[in-house]
């Protein structure tokens, strides 16, 4: 397996994997209502106890489409971004799970429950970082995108062969536009 299948295949598994576990609920409660006479359930997904993840997991997710279309020290450059985003993932995660703060406006919480989804969410962050550093140490060296993708400029300053000129419907035997003549 290439680095840059490894690395896409690593950074789309840990940003899904964030986006999926943070749709689950990581917090049930029971909450005391109106001065104890009753209460009431209170769930909280991972999105709504830490609303950047979501966030930050997205921005990982399209970090996968710089790896496939750009090159060179800006595929690099977006390797160090990738990796930025999952230390911030791992912390945050981290931050939730050893210190789980739950509040409810104006009601007491009472048998509150923390399930371990945080812990999934460091684990896919932990393979967005390795994304990140697959794409900084290896990115160079990974293929980019055809030349039918690239820019109508970027076309425009290569050379074109007789048989270029041809797909394009040009006569070869004429002078091209530049004033030069094609070898005969």
């Amino acid at each position: 397996m290439t680095s840059r299948r490894l690395a896409l295949i690593l950074l789309l598994v840990g940003s899904l994997g964030i986006l999926g576990t943070c749709a689950l609920t990581w917090v049930t409660a029971t909450v005391s209502v109106i001065a104890g006479v009753g209460t009431r359930e209170f769930t909280a997904t991972g999105t709504q106890l830490l609303p950047s993840a979501t966030a930050w997991a997205i921005l990982a997710l399209a970090g996968s489409l710089a790896f496939i279309a750009l090159r060179g020290w800006i595929r690099q450059a977006v390797g160090v971004l990738i990796g930025a985003v999952g230390v911030v993932l791992a912390v945050q995660a981290l931050m939730f799970g050893l210190d789980p703060v739950v509040e409810s406006v104006g009601e007491t919480l009472v048998d509150v429950q923390i399930k371990p989804w945080w812990v999934l969410v460091v684990v896919c962050a932990v393979l967005v970082i390795a994304a990140g550093v697959l794409a900084v140490g290896w990115s160079r060296c990974w293929p980019a995108l055809g030349a039918r993708y690239e820019g109508e400029s970027t076309r425009r300053q290569r050379p074109t062969s007789p048989w270029d000129a041809l797909d394009a419907g040009q006569d070869p035997t004429m002078s091209d536009p530049d004033g030069r003549q094609w070898p005969a």
